[in-house]
């Protein structure tokens, strides 16, 4: 059961995440552009360092719904950089978490609550995934494997 959670459903979820990531993308730069009314018009390198990160976030999640999703990805992979992928992965998953209970205690109830509500159940899904992936790989790995 635990196999199939972290293996089939993990992936799945992680996949949304990327797909709810590009559709919020979309949403923004087809918008108007309010920044000169709030005041907000950001710098040319916050711009470079916002989309630095979006799509370093990306790349994580996708590697990551590869190892946890394809064997073949997963045999292909040496077992430090597998257990590493999973961790930042885990650890971003949770920070997402994080920042979702943050803004909706902040909040009245409404919509977003539900929302954030659902989103925190799927990163901690996804940490507990990769937290049993990286138990796996250490579980039926050699003692002596360096791999």
């Amino acid at each position: 059961m635990t196999h199939m959670l972290s293996r089939r459903i993990a992936p799945i979820l992680i996949l949304v995440q990327v797909a709810y990531i590009a559709l919020l993308e979309i949403a923004f730069s087809l918008g108007p552009d309010t920044a000169e009314l709030d005041h907000t018009n950001p710098s040319g390198s916050s711009g470079i360092l916002y989309t630095a990160v979006i799509v370093a976030a990306v790349v994580t999640m996708a590697g990551g719904a590869a190892l946890l999703g394809l064997d073949k990805a997963r045999a292909g992979t040496p077992r430090a950089v597998r257990t590493a992928w999973l961790v930042v992965l885990a650890l971003g998953e949770l920070a997402i978490a994080t920042a979702f209970l943050t803004s909706i205690t902040r909040e009245t109830f409404g919509p977003d609550t539900l929302v954030g509500t659902a989103a925190i159940a799927m990163c901690v899904f996804i940490a507990l995934a990769c937290a049993t992936e990286i138990r796996a790989f250490f579980r039926h790995a050699p003692a002596d494997a360096h791999s």
